[in-house]
């Protein structure tokens, strides 16, 4: 294996929660190789770092999307010589192709597109536009989901590396098992509380639960910050279920994952429009925390499936996600489903993925 040399180009601070499939991807790979790491420097962000690396140089620009800030860029190349530019999903992308690629013409240059696009309107077609040009000037696509690129680049003409989406397996202590089922009554969601995320689905519908089926403990216990958090909890008052259902904010990732051990349940709900062909995280935390999932029926989620992991599917209509929370109550899960799934979760550990994913790319595209 060549030792390269790589700089990493992030739309967020180094370390910043939510984003650990970037922070992760590029700590590993700097045991391995020489990393410069260019992010901007959000000060509002530095509240929200959760992970520091202090083996990895930093280097902070105000505006990456200026002249000035095009120069520094220009300039860091110019002094680290990377093999590679490794840049995660932004529209901004195509400004660093256009003015540095032509320059640096022995620099292989990535796009690592992780997540769908999710602006609307006027913005999301002219960062399309710009997004379509940025694939003929890139040596590489790489990405969680073929259909997330589709979302940032129409008529996508370019051979695409699809990865999956991982975590730190270390981090994991999974429940033990102590019977044949599990009969589900405590849940636990985890995510963001944003409104393109719709929890009113997911909230109104646990209330219906709950009521349909007083005798049952129910509980939800849902993880995650966001603007949508108020009108969230004015939802929970309004149905008087603040005993049942609780948004419990933020907590530390491994202090999170420890304490996924006391539920018997989580739930993968999320929205079919905005995110049908996107890989869920969630998922796998609930997989490798050795707890039986439940998720919205869409293709992210049925390719997991497809990939080895076991959970079950409901559609997102009042209905069937009813249907499923209750009968898991009733007729419980299969622990057998979920031993399974700790030997299929295994793939999905970052260093695993880097080890047969990205790395053998990263070598193959330097080595001509």
């Amino acid at each position: 294996m060549n030792k390269l040399k790589i700089l990493f180009v992030t739309t967020t601070l180094f370390g910043v929660r939510g984003t650990t499939g970037t922070y992760r991807l590029i700590s590993i790979l700097a045991k391995f190789h020489n990393v410069l790491v260019v992010t901007p420097n959000n000060i509002n962000q530095e509240k929200h770092i959760v992970f520091i690396d202090n083996s990895i140089k930093i280097v902070k620009i105000v505006d990456r999307s200026n002249k000035g800030s095009l120069l520094k860029i220009k300039n860091l190349i110019d002094t680290f010589c990377p093999d590679i530019v490794y840049m995660f999903n932004s529209p901004n992308i195509i400004n660093y192709l256009y003015h540095l690629s032509p320059i640096f013409p022995e620099t292989k240059w990535i796009a690592d597109f992780k997540t769908p696009l999710l602006q609307e309107g006027h913005t999301r077609k002219k960062i399309r536009q710009k997004s379509f040009l940025s694939q003929f000037y890139l040596d590489a696509i790489f990405t969680l989901s073929r259909h997330s690129t589709k979302t940032w680049i129409p008529f996508l003409m370019r051979k695409t590396l699809e990865y999956p989406l991982g975590l730190d397996l270390s981090l994991f202590t999974p429940k033990k098992i102590v019977s044949e089922h599990i009969y589900c009554h405590k849940f636990v969601f985890i995510g963001s509380l944003h409104p393109y995320r719709k929890l009113d689905f997911l909230i109104n519908n646990f209330c219906r639960i709950i009521r349909d089926k007083p005798d049952i403990p129910f509980t939800l216990d849902i993880y995650g910050s966001g603007s949508a958090a108020t009108p969230l909890k004015r939802l929970i008052r309004r149905n008087s279920m603040t005993d049942r259902i609780h948004l419990c904010g933020l907590l530390e990732q491994e202090k999170l994952f420890d304490k996924l051990k006391d539920y018997d349940a989580g739930i993968a709900y999320v929205p079919t429009q905005k995110y049908n062909k996107s890989p869920s995280l969630k998922v796998i935390e609930y997989v490798a925390a050795g707890l039986p999932a439940f998720a919205s029926d869409t293709i992210g989620h049925r390719k997991q499936m497809d990939n080895g992991l076991s959970f079950t599917l409901f559609k997102n209509t009042p209905a069937s996600f009813i249907e499923t929370i209750t009968s898991s109550a009733s007729s419980g899960i299969k622990t057998e489903n979920i031993n399974n799934n700790l030997k299929a979760i295994h793939r999905y550990d970052y260093r695993s993925i880097i080890k047969y994913y990205i790395e053998p790319h990263l070598q193959a595209l330097t080595s001509g």
